[in-house]
């Protein structure tokens, strides 16, 4: 199955937990996010990561019930607690899991970014010739 079929069965689940919700979505957006899973706004926006359609939907409800209790609830007090568990039970294991992707998703933007940083230095200085003797021109 394609990408694109993923993204298009995420959104179709993010409508279906809306209509469960009662929640009225004004725009829906699965786009590249580098620090956050999604995010959602009071006028009925929601954005989510392009790499969560790849994630398995036990996740996908996760993000998508987080979010969208935040259009009645804009915080994570009690009741938000509450209403994440009577919607998806023992919540808790699927926010560690996603803490566990970010935290390796990071370790592995960190490693590229060295490695890019790596290449751009060496890359861009002239070889070295340590040990070498340089030959005399003759010219001074």
């Amino acid at each position: 199955m394609k990408a694109i079929d993923h993204k298009g069965q995420f959104k179709q689940r993010v409508r279906l937990w809306a209509d469960k919700l009662d929640v009225k979505i004004v725009w829906l957006g699965v786009r590249p996010m580098r620090n956050k899973w999604a995010s959602c706004s009071t006028a009925g926006h929601l954005n989510f990561s392009d790499e969560l359609p790849a994630l398995k939907s036990e996740l996908w409800d996760y993000v998508i019930v987080h979010e969208l209790l935040h259009f009645s609830v804009p915080n994570h007090g009690k009741l938000w607690k509450s209403l994440m568990r009577a919607h998806l039970g023992e919540y808790e294991a699927y926010e560690g899991e996603l803490k566990q992707i970010a935290g390796n998703k990071a370790q592995q933007r960190t490693l590229t970014l060295l490695n890019l940083s790596l290449n751009d230095h060496y890359g861009a200085c002239p070889r070295t010739t340590m040990g070498t003797k340089r030959k005399s021109t003759g010219k001074s």
